[in-house]
This record gives C-alpha cells, structure tokens and sequence, in this order.
C-alpha cells in the first residue's frame, strides 16, 4: 500500500446523498489510508461536464456523475480508459461487468445501480397506494401537481425519450435507438405534464419539500435513492418501479481525468470506492444495490426496492451518443413548452 505523502486530488462530487456518502464513508477512509488530502466540491453531472470541457488542461482530479458523463468523457476524451490501469485497481475484477462500460471505452466505472422513475404522494387523493400505477402513460395522464427536474438534468431527456416511446407505443429497444419520434414526444407532453400544475425546481431539496408535504402528489423523474430521506420520514411518500413499457436505470460512475497531474491517487481513491466493506457501508447507508460480486444489497437498499444486478438487466437507458448530440435544441423546445 502506498504512501503518497499528503499528497492533495481534487474531486468533484454529484450532489444529494452521493456527497453526503462520499464525505461521510469514501473520502475520509482513502485520506486515512493512503495519506492523502481529498479536496471535494459538488457538481451535477452536466456542470461536471462543463468543468471537463472548460478546463482540459487543468481538470479536477476524478469525476463522480452518471452514465452520460462518461460516455461523453469517452467520446471527447477528457476521461482515462480505467481498464489501462487494472494493476492500480485491486477491485476492478470484481466489479459486474456491466458496471465497467466497456461501451465507452471504460472511461468511467460505477459503484452503485439504482432506478429512475416516478415518487408519488399518496395523501394526496391522486393516488391510491393499494393499487399504484402500472404504466408510465397512467402516471403522465393522472397527475395533478407535479414537481420537475429541469431539463438540464439527466432526468430531462429521458423524460422526453420516454415520452416519444408512450407516444408512439413503442418499447425499450425504440427508447435505446437513435431515430426517436421527438415531435411526438413534445406533443405527447404538451397533451399530458404541460396542463398539469408544474413547478419546475431549482435543487434537490426543494423536490423532497413539495413531494414530502403534499405540495406536489408527483415527480414524474428522478434517481429514486435522491429521495430516500422523504420515503423515511413520510409514510405516503412511495415509488411506481418496473413501468409499462420501460424502466430507467442509474448506475453513478467514477472517472480520472486523462490529463490529471495526480492520475495514481485518483486512481486509489476510485479503487477503494469498489473496497466491499465501503460498498456495504454505501448501501445501507444511501438504499442503494451494490456494484461488486459477492457483496449483497444491505437491510436498508433491500427495503427501498433497489435493484440487484439481475433486476437492473431488465431496465434500459437511452443512446447517451445520440442525446448529446440533440441535447440542445431539444432543450429550446422544451423551454417553450415548460418555461
């Protein structure tokens, strides 16, 4: 094990929960460790790749966002393809497979799986929590008063892709291609959430504050461990899982930056992120399943409903390519829809 001498990395860090684990479990554990200073700083993924983008010669160290971000990372190389550096990753052969990303370029490797997907209040009179919504159509048409992400986050175009997919009664592999009806998506949001009463929110606490009070009966999108804090404390806070005709995965990832001055602590820090210990802790304590064979859901992940490996086989996500390539002018549309 190495010493690298107080030796300072700069890490940005996604936002909600994920902070609150890394600051509390990964961080301090890799500075006792290895000796080193972990300077963090919290960034949603598209402001994560902003930094990338506005600083290629002086990037933060590693990265902590989702999927989208490393396959843009891989597409325009500002990420390390971490199967270079296997010896300097003790856990990488433990890792699923699937969680390495060999589709881009294994530019990033995630610790945790998840779901995204619709929170609902059921105090509301909206929903009945003995029989919840089976499609996502349901939960578009039904709402009431509703909380939303701004398109700016992931949660944005999959909302949009997943309208088009309902909208042309279409199925997973549609939502996964590149040649997506958006027309008919933002006509399908325009007949369904652009009536409702929306409130498009500016952080994370203000969704858990209007879905945890009632103020919103939904959201229609988001990584659902975000929410776990309201699922605990609120008894009518609940979750739709495993939707007709799809359902979204997240699977947060840690990425090095290639043009990193302190590319071999980075890679420490990533490596002991996947140490089964710090990923039992990191289940317990954010709901979420687990990214290392042989390591289990923990008490807390299991009664949240997150998935296993197997269970996050059957849910899909997007042509990240594609969306970023159209990510744009998909969000002026989007503006002139939702504000």
């Amino acid at each position: 094990m190495k010493d690298f001498g107080g030796t300072e990395i700069s890490v940005l860090l996604n936002g909600g929960p994920i902070q609150e684990g890394f600051r509390q479990i990964v961080i301090p554990h890799v500075e006792e460790k290895y000796n080193m200073t972990i300077n963090s700083s919290v960034a949603f993924t598209s402001e994560q790749m902003s930094q990338a983008r506005s600083n290629p010669n002086n990037p933060p160290d590693a990265f902590n966002m989702d999927v989208i971000g490393v396959a843009a990372g891989n597409r325009e190389g500002w990420l390390e393809d971490l199967s270079a550096h296997a010896d300097a990753l003790a856990n990488w052969d433990s890792i699923h497979p699937k969680l390495r990303h060999e589709d881009y370029g294994h530019a990033g490797v995630s610790w945790q799986i998840g779901e995204v997907g619709p929170v609902l209040n059921t105090g509301t009179g909206v929903w009945d929590a003995g029989s919840l919504p089976a499609t996502q159509d349901a939960i578009f048409r039904n709402c009431r008063d509703v909380s939303m992400t701004p398109f700016s986050w992931t949660n944005g175009p999959y909302t949009l892709l997943l309208a088009s997919t309902i909208a042309t009664d279409n199925g997973k592999e549609y939502f996964q291609s590149s040649d997506v009806d958006v027309e008919a998506g933002f006509e399908y949001l325009r007949e369904t959430l652009a009536r409702k009463n929306t409130t498009t929110i500016t952080g994370e606490s203000q969704l858990r504050n209007m879905i945890g009070s009632g103020n919103a009966d939904t959201i229609p999108s988001i990584y659902m461990f975000g929410m776990i804090d309201v699922w605990q404390n609120v008894d009518d806070v609940t979750f739709a899982r495993n939707l007709d005709p799809l359902s979204i995965p997240i699977a947060e990832s840690l990425g090095v930056a290639a043009e990193s001055d302190n590319k071999e602590a980075a890679l420490a820090y990533v490596n002991e992120a996947f140490d089964p210990e710090i990923q039992r802790r990191l289940s317990q304590f954010m709901g979420t399943g687990t990214a290392v064979e042989g390591v289990e859901n923990q008490p807390k992940a299991r009664e949240f409903g997150a998935p296993t490996p197997d269970e996050f086989d059957n849910l899909v996500w997007p042509d990240f390519d594609y969306v970023s390539e159209n990510r744009s002018q998909w969000s002026n549309r989007w503006s002139q829809i939702f504000g």
